[in-house]
């Protein structure tokens, strides 16, 4: 069980932020100084780890989705090399993360303190505090507010069997608790980019029907693999539906609804989506 000592040796509690440019280093990153780079999406975040030699892992799980990296990879943060670390997007909007470092908590929170002066001069948006883990080494954890904006977003690219124009297509997220209340966009003839707003923290399917030269009535699904399958095939055992975590403030890229299916799975046969 870890020990707190704070960030001195009775648990104080810092309060630090970020500059106005976006910063991607990884260094300003795991030091809690850059809001906009922690609250990135979870595939871009991991990206900030494995350019550095990091093993990076998503797991995404109940509107939750954490990124663990680990491995040989190098980075430093109060100028101490970075051993681990992980980043939580939590169902509130609010992120976490959890660095822990190759030294004692007694040498990196006066390091972490000195830096106290100079990052409270920008707003404070993050906390932090320093912990000893049970193996003796320190702990940064830090926490980043929710995004005070309630709704996120789900974009992506779409296709019809490479058919030329694209026809204009009805794309719906469907949320996982309550999939027969879809929100719905229609794109033109000739779109391929799509996005939908305005969607409430949650989990949904993902779904596009060509309402042009679809004589089968098939629909475009975001699935994950569980087999590989022929190319065509419909109704293929091997995809599942795969959930799409929102959280407020961000847009969930890459969501392509592109395999094809004579008729939906179960959770969204009697929606909106279906019709």
């Amino acid at each position: 069980m870890s020990t707190s000592i704070g960030l001195i040796a009775i648990g104080t509690v810092l309060t630090i932020g970020h500059g106005a440019a976006f910063a991607a280093d990884l260094t300003t990153t795991l030091e809690c100084r850059d809001a906009l780079a922690l609250g990135v999406d979870s595939s871009t975040f991991a990206g900030y780890g494995r350019t550095a030699g990091f093993d990076c892992r998503l797991h995404e799980r109940q509107r939750e989705s954490t990124v663990y990296c680990t491995g040989d990879g190098r980075a430093t943060a109060f100028g101490s090399p970075v051993k681990e670390f992980n980043r939580v997007r939590a169902p509130d909007g609010r992120t976490l993360l959890s660095v822990a470092f190759t030294e004692p908590p007694s040498r990196i929170a006066p390091r972490v303190e000195r830096a106290r002066d100079a990052l409270m001069q920008v707003e404070p948006l993050t906390t932090a505090v320093v912990d000893e883990r049970e193996d003796g080494i320190a702990e940064l954890r830090c926490a980043v507010g929710g995004s005070q904006e309630r709704t996120g977003a789900i974009a992506g690219t779409l296709d019809f069997r490479g058919v030329e124009p694209l026809p204009a297509m009805r794309v719906c997220a469907a949320p996982e608790r309550e999939p027969a209340n879809p929100t719905c966009v229609q794109t033109t003839t000739g779109q391929r980019d799509y996005r939908i707003d305005n969607l409430a923290a949650g989990d949904y399917y993902v779904t596009a029907y060509a309402l042009e030269n679809n004589p089968n009535r098939l629909f475009g699904v975001y699935t994950r693999s569980l087999r590989n399958c022929p190319d065509g095939a419909t109704n293929c055992a091997g995809e599942q539906l795969q959930r799409v975590p929102v959280f407020p403030g961000e847009v969930r890229g890459g969501v392509d609804p592109a395999t094809l299916m004579r008729e939906l799975p179960s959770p969204l046969r009697s929606t909106a989506a279906s019709r």
